[in-house]
């Protein structure tokens, strides 16, 4: 399971978006992100961020199997999905980088 957002995904944000992360994993006293994908985003960094507006998540399954079918998160009555709960939570965390003022 993929447990950090890419570089990729990193760089896609808009100088606004990124200055208001940083300033948030500042404050939280997360380490700077460097070179190594391990130091990206982390699936439980995204959840604190989102705090308790982070509603629900849900994990979509076949329903006659185990086989996980994608992800839902429900944040402030809105839902994304993805196939993975990675890609899901950053959707939602990119949503609140729009609409706060950090």
């Amino acid at each position: 399971m993929k447990q950090n957002i890419t570089k990729e995904q990193l760089n896609k944000l808009t100088k606004e978006k990124s200055g208001k992360l940083w300033a948030w994993m500042i404050d939280i006293n997360i380490p700077k992100i460097d070179n190594s994908d391990s130091e990206l985003l982390s699936i439980g960094e995204m959840i604190e961020f989102l705090g308790d507006d982070l509603m629900e998540i849900i994990q979509n399954k076949v329903f006659w199997s185990d086989k996980i079918e994608g992800w839902k998160i429900t944040f402030k009555d809105i839902e994304f999905e993805e196939n993975n709960l990675c890609d899901a939570l950053w959707k939602a965390v990119k949503y609140k980088l729009k609409k706060i003022n950090y």
